[in-house]
């Protein structure tokens, strides 16, 4: 990355009718050039609209904090270093390229992950409150396994369906010629890391049986493909075929799937932004529903939570992008089809 120069970021807005406006100069985007690799849309302030956070290689990651409800236009301001999440581990700049968010330590606020390059940690911002970061990678145990490998790919779902959030990274070395130049040392192909979560840390544990060979992995891609109720992961290889891997955990616990719908011009369609509350015996999830994260990649729309064993339902709240919020009592073993505005349309049961 020291080679090239940083360049502005753009933001195009979508007029709802197949059309886009360049938006980078009168939001202010343009004002912080960048060396970006992943972005992340998250309600940092809580107050219901976007705030962007950017992983940039090898210079300060950004955090876009969106002033619309403030002023009642679209600008944003780069509050990064004052929130703590701009550097990795001793403060130092990282080769960001993988971002993800998700509440790992079940306070109702997400943490930001970011994958770095060898010899860097991959981040973990614990979310204190109030827009403020923590570096926590080395305390939660995600850090030192990673430290040889380059990361680019990273999903947080619950792999094994304890309850718990985990986190999937995908690896691969960008030299191919590395275990030449370091007498085998490093190597191009790379093993990638399943790392399973208690709800304070993590631990890398084994994800499947044997592969013939490690692979050079790029894109981290998450989705039920069999429709069975687990998540099932797509990685994209330098130069080779996709992996996929199919969990094989349905059934093991109830799981409730939902599948969200905006109405415009109240909510975009996808309804990205919404605010999902599942509330199931002593147990209480809270999700920002976003479809894009990881490492370019975008992921199937619909939202799976495990539930408490011997659960046979959860309350579901969701607040949407227009801040108005909808109630259900709903039922493990389905995708249940809410759309804003209209309520519970259809459930379709886990194959």
């Amino acid at each position: 990355p020291g080679n090239y120069p940083p360049v502005p970021c753009y933001l195009l807005l979508n007029d709802g009718n197949g059309h886009f406006q360049d938006v980078s100069i009168a939001s202010e985007i343009a004002r912080y050039p960048a060396k970006a690799l992943g972005v992340l849309s998250i309600d940092i302030e809580g107050d219901g609209d976007f705030d962007l956070y950017v992983a940039n290689d090898g210079e300060a990651n950004f955090l876009l904090v969106n002033r619309w409800k403030e002023e009642g236009r679209l600008r944003f301001d780069e509050e990064a270093l004052i929130a703590g999440c701009a550097y990795g581990e001793g403060a130092k700049a990282e080769a960001g390229m993988g971002v993800e968010a998700a509440d790992l330590d079940g306070d109702g606020d997400e943490e930001i992950l970011v994958t770095n390059l060898e010899a860097q940690s991959n981040s973990c911002y614990r979310n204190d409150g109030g827009g403020m970061f923590m570096e926590t990678s080395f305390s939660n145990g995600i850090a030192p396994p990673g430290l040889p490998l380059i990361a680019f790919g990273i999903r947080v779902l619950d792999a094994n369906l304890d309850g718990h959030l985990d986190i999937f990274i995908a690896n691969g070395h960008i030299n191919d010629r590395v275990a030449y130049f370091r007498g085998g040392v490093s190597s191009f192909a790379q093993p990638d890391h399943l790392f399973l979560g208690d709800g304070k840390r993590f631990q890398l544990a084994p994800y499947s049986s044997p592969v013939e060979t490690e692979t050079v992995a790029r894109s981290l891609v998450s989705g039920d493909i069999d429709n069975d109720g687990d998540l099932d992961l797509l990685i994209t290889n330098w130069n080779r075929t996709p992996r996929l891997l199919r969990s094989t955990m349905s059934g093991k616990a109830p799981v409730l799937g939902l599948m969200l719908e905006g109405s415009p011009p109240a909510s975009n369609i996808d309804a990205i932004g919404a605010r999902i509350t599942v509330r199931a015996g002593n147990r209480t999830q809270v999700r920002e529903h976003r479809i894009q994260s990881s490492y370019f990649s975008s992921h199937d729309p619909r939202q799976l939570f495990t539930l408490p064993m011997g659960a046979t339902s959860a309350l579901v709240t969701i607040r949407w992008p227009d801040g108005s919020d909808d109630e259900f009592q709903l039922e493990p073993g389905s995708y249940h089809h809410l759309i804003h505005g209209k309520g519970l349309t259809s459930s379709t049961a886990f194959k």
